[in-house]
């Protein structure tokens, strides 16, 4: 076979509860799959290898274990495919045993039903991940159902495993299947099943164990061997798991990302990388530090100059506006006006006003060492705002026009949000 090139190879995968180390574990390149080869010709082989062992092939698909993959058919809902996605945790949680947060959700309209699987996010990322280490191209991911035809002409078909015989897949639907232990319990299974859906013929793909060919007689259902392969019909209806975030060609797991990742070209780029932020890391650091000496050598010197300043402080805690306090004291008892006094801005604002139209202001407040004016209604227009602001900038003086026609006025540097 390592001569021929096989163009389709069906790789099943363990249940997740079988895998290296159990439910926790994880997949590697030596973790031992079983695989079905596809050729040209339509000739089937069957075989078991690590997954580093694989043979090549132009495309391969990986095939999860009905338990692991939830599968159902559900009314088509009138959404875009991008909100659809994200609808789907909410119309399929009742459904659903695990939180639908840690799930992978894909699906496939068909006419006016949605065909829906849900998997582990965990069990798809690490089962790709262990392809991707031995370059290893998926090309498609579904449930073991898909492997088999739909039941049709009163027959349903099932999937045997070589390595795995005590137990089978039964495809009950488009996308309905059932676990079926091939022993005495599965025998009741069966029956309950045919109850349900009578059929009298039993398409077996796989090596059927006389236990089952033994509990269909009893049912008077005649078992049909199938052969090895794979329906060349069936995957065709499957819900490829490989969408959204796993999409092939696309996000994390294109192959360009993937051959990336694994030829270890992006050992040199990262190492750049990593030094050039190292490096910027250091260089902020360092002018952080730099920065904050400054800022303390600002903060003594303005220290040292209020101490000079005013030497009767004995306790310090905001300099700036303790001097600002003090210089007022100061200037109150030399007789002096502060800049932002009634008398002084009163003064200020009439100079500001002088060349406004007569009879535009409606009221006048003085609050929180500010000057605020009230105009009349459509008084305050944009030349009258501009003509204002060149000449408050000329004063020294720092507007703010307000809500409601209102306008406030304090000395350059003092007027602050707050007051009336």
């Amino acid at each position: 076979m390592a001569t021929k090139l096989i163009q389709r190879l069906y790789v099943f995968l363990p249940a997740r509860r079988d895998w290296p180390g159990s439910g926790r574990g994880t997949l590697g390149p030596a973790s031992a799959v079983s695989w079905i080869a596809v050729r040209d010709d339509g000739s089937a082989q069957v075989g078991r290898d690590a997954i580093a062992g694989l043979p090549k092939a132009r495309r391969v698909d990986l095939v999860f274990d009905s338990r692991d993959v939830f599968t159902a058919t559900i009314p088509l809902p009138k959404l875009a495919e991008s909100k659809l996605r994200q609808a789907l945790p909410n119309l399929l949680e009742d459904r659903l045993l695990a939180d639908p947060a840690d799930l992978h959700f894909a699906f496939q309209p068909a006419d006016t039903a949605l065909s829906v699987c849900a998997l582990d996010r965990a069990t798809l990322a690490r089962a790709l991940e262990a392809f991707a280490q031995v370059r290893i191209a998926v090309r498609a991911a579904y449930s073991v159902i898909y492997t088999v035809p739909r039941p049709a002409d009163d027959a349903v078909a099932l999937r045997i495993l070589p390595e795995d015989e005590s137990h089978a897949t039964v495809r009950t639907g488009r996308d309905q299947g059932l676990y079926l232990p091939v022993d005495q319990s599965g025998a009741s299974t069966l029956a309950l099943l045919q109850r349900r859906q009578p059929f009298t013929r039993l398409r077996a793909y796989g090596a059927a164990p006389d236990s089952l060919r033994a509990a269909a007689a009893e049912l008077g259902i005649a078992v049909e061997p199938c052969g090895m392969g794979v329906d060349a019909q069936a995957p065709t209806e499957a819900v490829n798991l490989l969408q959204g975030a796993y999409a092939v060609g696309g996000g994390l797991t294109s192959r360009w990302a993937e051959g990336l990742l694994r030829s270890g070209s992006w050992k040199a780029p990262a190492a750049w990388a990593a030094a050039c932020a190292v490096i910027a890391l250091v260089g902020l650091n360092a002018t952080w530090l730099k920065l904050d000496a400054q800022a303390r050598d600002l903060r003594q010197s303005i220290r040292h100059a209020f101490r000079d300043g005013f030497p009767r402080e004995t306790t310090v805690i905001d300099e700036v506006l303790q001097a600002r306090r003090d210089v007022a004291s100061l200037r109150a008892r030399a007789g002096l006006p502060s800049p932002d006094d009634f008398p002084a801005l009163d003064a200020q604002a009439a100079r500001l006003l002088a060349e406004a139209p007569v009879g535009i202001v409606s009221s006048i407040e003085y609050a929180h060492h500010a000057y605020t004016i009230h105009f009349r209604a459509g008084a305050l227009n944009s030349a009258l705002r501009n003509a204002l602001e060149a000449r408050a900038g000329a004063q020294g003086l720092a507007l703010r026009f307000g809500s409601g026609e209102t306008l406030r006025i304090a000395p350059r540097g003092t007027l602050v949000e707050g007051g009336a």
